[in-house]
Parts: structure tokens; C-alpha cells; sequence
């Protein structure tokens, strides 16, 4: 009961601290994710964090001044095409066979987009988005202890403790997503009590991994090792490559027991393994499903329509799928666009960077880029699109691309712009 007495006076505090100050308000959204309270104190009969802290967020950012950072460039399509996306949602649920359970699900994610979209709104300057990453940091080591030692300890029941985790979504795809920033900050953070913390953080967030026993995550995780070393500036590489054999060292060794790599080498067969078989007829039926309804079944219908198309009512198991199936071709190119233009804003600060000392924005946007490669690689084979912090990334990556080549003069007189190395102006 002492626990949870405690998250109730976090969440007190942070929907006190949502009134005074926007940025605050963003770091309580964060945390009612990432703690996630109604799963670790489940004795508070309250439900409802996340609506009533991201009402409050809402509320506080219409009211406090918006950043003054200006547009650079074509970043102002990231959030135009997920407006768009967002607005093809509802409409196609309109459509769809059942129009209330469409909308209503649309109308959930559009909550989502608009709070990525004030996240953007609430970044004055580069300390201000340094809080935010490190409500994440603080956020995801939360919950990735509790998924293992929380269970353990039963702070939190066992159910919550494999494949789905405390999070109100899957969990291992959001470890995915923050994991290359635990290791880059690591290794280039500002201060040494953040390279601490994100060090012993690190076995704890790979260990989340392992718990969920997804052969998708190990996949996403070995593609982000990859692009870690092929991406990054190769002075940078060089340096990683200690910590990366460090995070093998523990993920072979320590981390995950025998029963782990078995089910991992029926990779190598997926025909001979059901679950793993059964992703062909389903991407088959997807097909079909896209071929008959190009505009889209309604969002979060592909399951209401699959007894048609696979025999038995079954998830789509791929993001790709998933998307297109529910909101059209149109849709799905409107997604698409927004990722890509996401990837290339974070592309763009990372050719920018100075490998000898890159920056802290050089070195979020680097984590990031790959971070949301190893989310997409694991939503080949699971539908992750609804993971809500990908679309804090992209928020984030609007931000940090204006912080890092908006003018100086025209940005807010507060604001700390890291300066462009000569040669990389463009």
C-alpha cells in the first residue's frame, strides 16, 4: 500500500506541476505511459492516468506560450502527413462495418498524434527536450524492472511479466525503440551520472527483451546492432564497439536462459514452426483483403474481416499489413510518408554531426534513427503501429532538427541551438 500511496503523490504532483508549466505537463504524460500506475498500484481504485493527465497536458499547452522554434526545411510533414493519416483514420471508420467501434479506436489514436504534436509546441530549447529524454530514460528503466524484479518481488501480477508487459501497450517494441539510447548515452552522455545510469540500466532493458520470448524483437535487435555500426560516423562506430560486446557478452551469457535460443533457431525453419507458418497465410490473406477493400476496412477492423480471408478471426501480425488493410492504400502511403520524413530529418542531423564530439542533439537524433529501425524491422512480424512513443520520436525528431539548423536569430531568445561544424550547412 506504501507503493502505491507513493505513485498517487507522483501523480498529484505532476498534474500540479502540469499547471504551471507546459514542459512538466509533457514529462507527467510521459511518466503515466511509462510507470504506468494502474498496473504497479492497482490497490488506488484510480484507473484513468493517462486521460487525466493527458487532459491536463492539453489544457497547459493551449495555455502557456508556444516554442518560437521556427520550421527548417520540410519537418513540418511529419506532423502533416500523421494529421492526414489521422484524418483518413476516421473518415474510412466511417465506412467500415462498424462504424462506432472504428471511430472510436481512431479517436483514441488521434489523441496519441495530438500529444506528439504538443510535444513539439512545448521545446523552448535544448535542456527542455534533455527532460523529456530523460523522463523516457527514468520511464522505460521503470518498466522494464518491473516486467522482471517487479514480478519477482509481486508488485505486479505474473501476467504482466512475459510477452505484453506493464505497459499499456506490448512492451518490448517501446524497449526497442529506447534501447540504442541507453547505449548511445552511455557511451557520449553529457554528464557521468547519466552514462552511469543509462550503464546499469542497460542489462535491465535487454533483459525486458528476452522476457517477451518474440523472435521479431531479437530480429529488430540484431538489425539495430547492425545500423549502429554502418550508420553512425565511423569514429563513433569504433568507439561502440566496446559497449556493444559488453550488451552481447550479457544477452548470451547472463540474460537469457536455453529455452530462449531454442525458440530463437526456429528462425532459421519458420515452415516448421505453427506460428511462424502461419504469418504466410496471413500475409496472404491481407492481400487479398487489400485487394478487395483498396480504401480500407476501418481501423481496427482487419480482425472483425479475417474469418473471411484466413477462416478464423487472427491479427494481422505485421504492422505493413495491418495498416494497409485498415486504412487503405491512401493511408497507409500517408504512414509511410511520415516515418520516412522522420528518418531523413534524423538522417540529416546525423550527417551533421561531429564525430570527434558529437553533440547532445547529434546524439539523440542517432539513437532515435535507429531505434525506430529496430521498431520497424520487429513490426514485419507484429502490428506495433499503435506503439506510442514511435510518434513521440517523431515529434521529437521535428524538434531536434529545428534546435540543431534553425537560425539563432530567429529562434526563441532562450532557446540553445548546437552549432553546425563547418561543412555541414546544408
Amino acid at each position: 500500500m506504501i507503493k502505491s500511496f507513493g505513485y498517487l503523490l507522483l501523480f498529484i504532483a505532476g498534474m500540479g506541476a502540469t499547471v504551471s508549466s507546459s514542459l512538466w505537463g509533457g514529462v507527467t504524460v510521459i511518466s503515466a505511459y511509462l510507470l504506468n500506475p494502474r498496473i504497479v498500484a492497482k490497490e488506488i481504485p484510480l484507473t484513468r492516468y493517462q486521460l487525466y493527465t493527458t487532459a491536463a497536458f492539453i489544457v497547459s499547452a493551449m495555455i502557456h506560450p508556444a516554442s518560437r522554434l521556427i520550421s527548417v526545411g520540410y519537418d513540418q510533414w511529419v506532423y502533416r502527413f500523421l494529421w492526414l493519416y489521422v484524418l483518413d483514420c476516421c473518415v474510412v471508420s466511417l465506412l467500415s462495418v462498424d462504424p462506432g467501434w472504428a471511430f472510436e479506436h481512431a479517436y483514441d489514436f488521434a489523441k496519441t498524434i495530438l500529444v506528439a504534436f504538443l510535444f513539439i509546441r512545448i521545446v523552448h530549447k535544448e535542456s527542455h527536450i534533455r527532460i523529456l529524454f530523460l523522463a523516457c530514460l527514468f520511464g522505460v528503466l521503470h518498466a522494464a524492472f518491473m516486467q522482471s524484479v517487479g514480478v519477482d518481488l509481486h508488485w505486479v501480477s505474473k501476467k504482466y511479466g512475459a510477452e505484453f508487459g506493464v505497459l499499456p501497450e506490448p512492451q518490448a517494441p517501446v524497449m526497442l525503440l529506447f534501447l540504442p539510447l541507453f547505449i548511445l548515452v552511455a557511451m557520449l552522455g553529457r554528464s557521468w551520472w547519466e552514462k552511469l545510469f543509462c550503464w546499469v540500466s542497460l542489462p535491465v532493458v535487454l533483459n525486458s527483451i528476452v522476457e517477451s520470448y518474440q523472435r521479431a524483437y531479437f530480429l529488430g535487435l540484431l538489425a539495430e546492432g547492425v545500423f549502429l555500426l554502418l550508420f553512425l560516423p565511423k569514429r563513433i562506430a569504433l568507439r561502440l564497439i566496446p559497449v556493444l560486446a559488453v550488451a552481447v557478452v550479457l544477452y548470451v551469457s547472463v540474460l537469457t536462459p536455453d529455452s530462449y535460443w531454442s525458440w530463437m533457431d526456429t528462425i532459421n525453419e519458420p515452415e516448421k514452426e505453427g506460428s511462424a507458418a502461419s504469418r504466410y497465410d496471413l500475409y496472404a490473406a491481407s492481400g487479398e483483403m487489400l485487394a478487395d477493400h483498396p480504401l480500407g476496412v476501418g481501423y481496427r477492423c482487419f480482425i472483425r474481416h479475417s474469418p473471411k480471408y484466413y477462416g478464423v478471426s487472427k491479427a494481422a501480425h505485421s504492422t505493413i499489413c495491418t495498416i494497409a488493410c485498415e486504412t487503405g492504400i491512401q493511408g497507409f502511403s500517408l504512414w509511410l510518408a511520415a516515418v520516412v520524413t522522420t528518418l531523413l530529418l534524423l538522417r540529416r542531423i546525423r550527417k551533421a554531426a561531429d564525430p570527434r564530439n558529437p553533440s547532445q542533439i547529434d546524439t539523440y537524433a542517432m539513437a532515435m534513427e535507429i531505434g525506430l529501425i529496430g521498431w520497424l524491422i520487429g513490426g514485419l512480424f507484429h502490428s506495433d503501429h499503435q506503439t506510442d512513443p514511435a510518434y513521440w520520436f517523431m515529434a521529437f525528431a521535428v524538434v531536434l532538427h529545428r534546435l540543431r539548423f534553425a537560425p539563432v536569430d530567429e529562434t526563441d531568445p532562450s532557446a540553445d541551438v548546437a552549432p553546425i561544424p563547418a561543412g555541414h550547412e546544408s
